[in-house]
């Protein structure tokens, strides 16, 4: 059982703007942001609903959101109640784990098209009243507790950041050039209409929201730090926290063919890596190595690295680690500048970087993100051609 997996292909791939918090998205439905997103990618790429199997949807912040978010979502969307849904959750890795999952699923032939995806508007994360029967005493964000905090050392997931960047003798000046980088690729990514391919329009408060938004004019050197009195993590350099989702299908090959469906990409091979929680920074480098090996590669024939970027001395470390071009890193910018909704990132690197593929005519990419508890996941993706 199991000998002869079945190719995995990436047959859509699209996101939602990434918003500010408490902006446009704040009060929506998760299952809404979500839905729209969805429907946008499958119309856009021409997927017939009925060929669906399953569904995995990374999310973090789920209290308030009612049973199976996944299935509200496929529910909103007008999807056939046959398709198995999944809501998972694995911190900011929850969208790539997602993949990974669905990968699985259609490698070992249990499925042949999965809607592998993520959600998370910050904004909404309630506070709570824990360990009290009634609404007494001080309240806790379940923001700061289910999703910033190491659980295992009580810290805030920023003085994790900081004890990387003294770790690997990362200064704040690094950082912020490294910030600075971001923000103008970014930026230029949007003048250049790089991102037209990858983002669908979705409704918000007060109209459409048609572009992600980048914070303007930031003034790096006036910036205080977060975290600690003399630290070196500034909202700058960090990313900043934020709403959004990001779909991908995926489809065995054989499904592709009898369905006429171009193919964006091959997944080549996927990995995951656990270190102790406070090490968490470093964790897409060993992640990314351990996939590169499955997929026969090695760093120098990658074209592209998206490497989430959980604070400015995420990328700048793994880039240390892994010793490859720092040019081939975040071509279209990253979180520091777009935002990290934590439980969708992990698709939304996937659909920017086959986006970036294309758009740059490069053909093998590399995902990896850290996530809170020591762990990273990482995929490995090969461009196809039309």
């Amino acid at each position: 059982m199991f000998k002869n997996f079945k190719d995995v292909c990436i047959v859509a791939a699209g996101r939602s703007p990434l918003t500010a918090y408490k902006g446009p998205y704040y009060g929506m439905e998760a299952s809404t942001l979500a839905s729209e997103t969805l429907t946008s990618t499958l119309s856009s790429f021409q997927i017939n609903p009925n060929t669906i199997d399953e569904f995995y949807l990374g999310n973090i912040f789920q209290l308030n959101q009612g049973q199976n978010l996944a299935k509200q979502v496929l529910n909103k969307a007008q999807l056939p109640d046959r398709i198995v849904s999944h809501t998972v959750n694995k911190i900011c890795s929850s969208g790539m784990f997602a993949i990974t999952l669905g990968t699985m699923s259609i490698a070992q032939g249990y499925s042949d098209v999965v809607i592998s995806g993520g959600v998370e508007i910050m904004s909404n994360a309630p506070y709570t009243y824990p360990r009290l029967l009634r609404m007494e005493g001080e309240r806790s964000d379940s923001l700061i507790d289910d999703g910033l905090t190491d659980v295992f050392h009580k810290i805030h997931m920023g003085e994790v950041g900081e004890r990387c960047a003294d770790k690997y003798e990362i200064t704040k000046e690094e950082m912020d050039e490294y910030s600075k980088k971001s923000y103008r690729k970014a930026q230029e990514a949007w003048a250049k209409g790089k991102f037209n391919k990858e983002v669908f329009p979705v409704k918000g408060r007060d109209g459409m929201v048609k572009m992600d938004y980048i914070k303007p004019n930031v003034q790096f050197e006036k910036l205080k730090p977060s975290f600690r009195e003399n630290g070196k993590i500034t909202p700058g350099n960090a990313p900043p926290i934020s709403d959004g989702a990001a779909m991908i299908v995926l489809a065995s090959r054989e499904k592709a063919v009898e369905m006429n469906w171009p193919v964006l990409a091959s997944v080549l091979s996927f990995g995951h890596y656990d270190q102790e929680s406070i090490e968490f920074p470093t964790s897409p480098a060993f992640a990314i190595q351990k996939a590169l090996k499955i997929a026969n590669l090695n760093i120098d024939q990658v074209d592209f690295f998206e490497i989430n970027e959980a604070f400015a001395a995420v990328g700048i470390v793994n880039q240390r680690l892994l010793k490859f071009d720092m040019e081939k890193l975040n071509p279209y910018g990253g979180a520091v500048a777009i935002g990290h909704p934590v439980g969708a990132s992990g698709t939304r690197i996937i659909v920017t970087l086959i986006n970036a593929l294309f758009q740059e005519n490069k053909n093998i990419g590399v995902a990896g993100i850290c996530n809170g508890g020591g762990g990273g996941t990482a995929l490995v993706i090969k461009k196809e051609t039309h």
